[in-house]
């Protein structure tokens, strides 16, 4: 929105009647000018012309404009707040759980971030993964940035700690992160992470589907993962884990609701990845971000059709996992208060879920001869955007790939 003052308003000089200089007595004859009346008339008109002068001279106007569409270094005007318009917020650090669609929540920061040329929080060179898998952030670990700059955007692995991210991240960064229900989240794990079913096949006398597999695994997971279950289990308590909760007091209760609470007055919004699209809509208008910010291809999906997991199973890893349930149960309530005081935010998250639809058909379509860009016309909660083929291939680039290209611009 661009203030300016308003011009005075032009009054043509035959409108303003003023008396004659001081020791004449008329501008023109006598004759003109020898009604007592009239000369008060005159008198009275100068004076109501001068005050109104003063007056719309004086006052400020604010001059509504729009914003072209979507460009690098432009502003997003957010048409789904009441205000008419609210400032982007280019700081984000992300909380990145594991298997809660935190590589595709990722993907779409490393965009947002390396359009606008933001300082990235990453790890050594040729170092991808450890910037902070089991441990919170720590200088020793972090690349260096040029003097004078800060890290503007974090979303790689690591442990959250308010301490260390208070300490190392400006403290105008807007923290987020996600949560997902805990069942659901540690069956993709079991199956995304290789070793879990791999291990359990080698070890156990098990010889069967995955439900099996998983059942076996969830009697003593400790004795299938030895490696990792001492710094931090991938599949028992890791949301927990990820969150900073420690170890010893994941079975106290009354400790992580209160963490609970320290955590959620120091984060902006976590997401819940089982309502990912309502969750990514509600983040945008929190961060005054475009729709076209928030596109996403889906990374490391997993199986297309869900398993039936049996109730026992559900009950066993909620006595492995009480503080993942409780964390869960804790930001999903928060997030259904959120969603139902949004606005009109069913009927956003279906625009959004067809303008999805639509990238996907124009980026997997692309050819030499058909149209090289597509067009989005402006709704009532976003402005109009394009999407060209380069905007193809950076929703299509993997986190690692984003992390190269991200060390040469930042010229690690």
């Amino acid at each position: 929105m661009t203030s300016g003052v308003r011009s005075s308003p032009q009054i043509p000089p035959h409108a303003i009647t003023l008396p004659p200089p001081h020791g004449a007595t008329s501008w023109t004859n006598d004759a003109a000018v020898s009604s007592p009346v009239r000369r008060n008339c005159l008198l009275l008109a100068a004076l109501v012309a001068l005050v109104s002068l003063l007056f719309f001279s004086s006052q400020n106007y604010t001059v509504n404009t729009f914003y072209t569409p979507y460009g690098f270094s432009q502003w997003r005007a957010n048409w789904s707040r009441r205000d008419p318009v609210c400032t982007e917020r280019r700081r984000v650090a992300f909380v990145k759980v594991h298997k809660a669609a935190s590589t595709t929540v990722t993907t779409i920061l490393q965009r947002f971030g390396f359009s606008r040329n933001l300082t990235f929080a990453l790890p050594p060179k040729n170092d991808i993964w450890h910037l902070g898998f089991f441990e919170t952030l720590k200088p020793e670990k972090l690349s260096p940035i040029p003097k004078g700059k800060v890290y503007e955007i974090l979303c790689q692995h690591v442990v959250y700690s308010q301490e260390a991210f208070k300490k190392y991240l400006p403290p105008d960064i807007a923290v987020i992160a996600a949560v997902r229900e805990p069942l659901d989240r540690f069956v993709s794990s079991f199956l995304y992470f290789h070793q879990y079913p791999t291990s359990v096949k080698q070890k156990s006398t098990v010889n069967g589907n995955d439900i099996m597999l998983m059942r076996e695994f969830l009697k003593n997971p400790e004795f299938y993962e030895p490696a990792v279950f001492q710094r931090g289990s991938l599949a028992v308590n890791r949301m927990s884990f990820d969150f900073g909760i420690p170890k010893s007091q994941y079975r106290n209760a009354s400790f992580v609701d209160k963490y609970i609470k320290m955590v959620d007055e120091h984060m902006e919004f976590v997401l819940v990845a089982d309502h990912f699209d309502a969750s990514l809509v509600i983040l945008k208008r929190k961060l005054c971000w475009s729709t076209k910010d928030i596109l996403y291809k889906v990374q490391h999906k997993g199986m297309k059709q869900k398993l039936a997991i049996p109730e026992d199973m559900r009950q066993r890893l909620k006595n492995l996992s009480p503080s993942d349930f409780q964390l869960y149960d804790y930001f999903s309530r928060k997030f259904q208060r959120i969603a139902q005081a949004e606005l009109n935010l069913s009927e956003e998250v279906s625009i959004f879920q067809e303008t999805l639809k639509n990238v996907t058909r124009f980026c997997g379509g692309l050819s030499k001869s058909g149209p090289q860009f597509k067009h989005f016309e402006k709704t009532q909660f976003s402005h109009e955007f394009n999407i060209t083929k380069l905007d193809c291939d950076y929703l299509s680039f993997k986190e690692e790939v984003f992390i190269k290209l991200l060390w040469k611009n930042q010229a690690i």
